[in-house]
């Protein structure tokens, strides 16, 4: 049994499996899991990864604390992780700059990465930028609205580490794509955030949304789990662990499989 088997919060799983699968009109379509370092979240993003891919929904895990996380980046990781569902005008949008090059002022190259094209050139115009990322995300939604209405129905967008995302990145996700996930945008889009502090839901989607704060786990859940692994540690021993360390999850599951593989 893997450590990360810990991960599954069954509120938390129940609670998105149920709004991806079946929601009904008070379910959330927007989640905001939130809570401090090694409570778990990005193993819960995991599982929900996981029960997309085993049930053919398609997803998209957006790390944004990992590489380059500008708009460009995240559509192109939201096109590619939806493969082979037809995105065409993202696809357009992320090989165009949004502008022609006679209106650059200086004789700069526009670089290029990934086969994409970059638009953070600090040469470029800020408000032709600005006007770039939101062709972007209304390119997005044309797409998933137009699969909406199609034989696809359900989508999801996992953003992960939302608050040590891009300073240009966050704003524009919170303005420009969060919202996608209501109900007169894309009807059947999932999107989920993890964060370690909530943040404020938008006036335009704070109705569709719920926050899910990771707490620790109870002592209980602990000795339950090392005894389902076969860690021959005592409750009292686990006890102890749990008084100096029960606020990180991971290191918790961790010890506890490492002690149980010592006791074979």
């Amino acid at each position: 049994m893997s450590s990360k088997t810990i991960a599954d919060r069954i509120k938390e799983y129940g609670i998105f499996t149920r709004s991806v699968e079946n929601p009904s009109p008070d379910d959330p379509s927007i989640l905001i899991i939130y809570g401090q370092s090694g409570r778990g979240k990005s193993l819960l993003l995991e599982q929900y990864n996981n029960w997309c891919r085993s049930n053919r929904v398609p997803v998209a895990h957006v790390d944004l604390r990992v590489g380059s996380r500008d708009p460009v980046d995240i559509i192109a990781t939201i096109k590619d992780s939806f493969y082979p569902l037809p995105l065409p005008k993202s696809c357009k949008a992320l090989r165009t700059t949004g502008w022609e090059p006679t209106s650059i002022s200086h004789n700069t190259a526009i670089g290029l990465k990934n086969e994409y094209t970059i638009i953070n050139d600090p040469t470029l115009y800020l408000e032709e930028q600005k006007r770039y990322r939101i062709s972007l995300a209304q390119a997005l939604s044309e797409d998933l609205r137009a699969q909406s209405q199609s034989h696809q129905k359900r989508f999801v967008i996992l953003f992960d580490n939302y608050d040590e995302a891009d300073p240009i990145a966050q704003p524009w996700i919170y303005n420009h794509i969060i919202h996608l996930a209501t109900p007169s945008w894309v009807p059947g889009l999932t999107i989920v955030l993890t964060a370690k502090e909530k943040p404020k839901p938008s006036s335009e989607w704070a109705q569709y949304s719920k926050p899910l704060r990771l707490d620790r786990l109870p002592l209980e859940d602990w000795q339950n789990y090392a005894k389902a692994i076969g860690c021959t540690l005592s409750d009292e021993e686990i006890r102890k662990y749990y008084e100096k360390h029960g606020d990180n999850m991971i290191w918790m599951a961790d010890a506890i499989e490492t002690l149980a593989s010592d006791s074979d």
